[in-house]
């Protein structure tokens, strides 16, 4: 199989670091106080955390792959496998066992469990434990992603550093799919989860309802990514209850894009918990508009302009 490019939580990046996730690499907003949060705040924080749900998704989808720690378990069947131990690429181990139906590929029923142990590779390092059922397997042989994929995965105390960023702490169920036999010349990958919590030294994110699909093309030979999401975000960072978070339109990111930068096309819209709402407008991919309707009849009363790096 081949592998998908790691970045850490950037949009759009060269192509060799390609990553999933559409968030910044830094925290969320910056909270409330007594006023409560701003506009960007509110923005930053909903666009983080589509961040941690879509590289979450990125991670476990690696670690699947015929390179990974999950993909290598296929090589371990038919009948109970382990507890074994496997090495990580840079050090530490994971520790597998489980139940596979076959040997060197996987079937819908298969179960696995790794338990990580500073298991690190040169992008991130992980600790903690993956339960992981297989719920349908199709591949059509050949090379590269002719394979299609659903698994649910439990996450629980799933620590994933990655390199140069703070630590992030995951638990609760995820399904996770990667198809790349959909539609020919691209590759989706999609994460739901209606319970998951984030940790971060900043504080505790809990998602319900959520998704993240992206889809990797290479329209004129220029690899793009668009990514659609949605959510119910009660974040600690935050405050004042739940907050919706829908892209009204797909975020889209080309591979040439400076990894500084942002979505070229795309919008995101929050909804606040008193009904109120800020529309993330993508104008380039520098530069965003903050849409804000303040009482909830679909008009703005006001807007603002930042730049993608305020965002991420």
């Amino acid at each position: 199989m081949t592998n998908i490019p790691h970045h850490c939580l950037r949009p759009a990046v060269p192509a060799a670091l390609l990553a999933l996730a559409v968030a910044g690499c830094g925290g969320g907003g910056g909270g409330g106080g007594a006023a409560g949060p701003s506009a960007l705040d509110v923005v930053r924080e909903a666009y983080y955390v589509m961040g941690l749900l879509g590289n979450a998704g990125l991670t476990l989808g690696q670690q699947f792959q015929s390179g990974g720690i999950l993909g290598q378990a296929a090589t371990l069947g038919p009948g109970t496998v382990g507890p074994t131990p496997r090495s990580c690429p840079t050090f530490g181990v994971a520790i597998i066992s489980g139940e596979l139906q076959a040997a060197g590929q996987f079937s819908a029923g298969d179960t696995l469990e790794a338990a990580y142990q500073d298991c690190a590779n040169p992008a991130e390092e992980l600790d903690g434990i993956v339960d992981l059922e297989v719920l349908d397997w199709q591949s059509t042989g050949g090379f590269g992603f002719t394979y299609a994929v659903t698994f649910t995965a439990t996450l629980t105390d799933f620590v994933r550093a990655a390199t140069g960023l703070p630590a992030v702490t995951t638990n609760g169920v995820l399904t996770h799919t990667l198809d790349g036999l959909a539609q020919s010349g691209s590759l989706l990958l999609a994460v739901t989860t209606d319970d998951l919590e984030f940790v971060d030294a900043d504080g505790t994110r809990t998602l319900a309802n959520a998704q993240n699909a992206a889809t990797f093309s290479s329209p004129g030979g220029t690899f793009v990514v668009t990514t659609t999401a949605s959510g119910d975000l009660a974040s600690s960072v935050l405050g004042r209850g739940t907050f919706a978070y829908e892209t009204t339109l797909p975020l889209e990111s080309a591979s040439d894009n400076d990894p500084a930068t942002g979505p070229t096309t795309g919008q995101l819209k929050v909804t606040l918990p008193d009904g109120g709402s800020v529309t993330m407008v993508v104008v380039d991919n520098v530069t965003v508009r903050l849409d804000i309707d303040e009482d909830g009849d679909g008009l703005p009363e006001t807007s603002e302009d930042w730049t993608w790096s305020d965002v991420i």
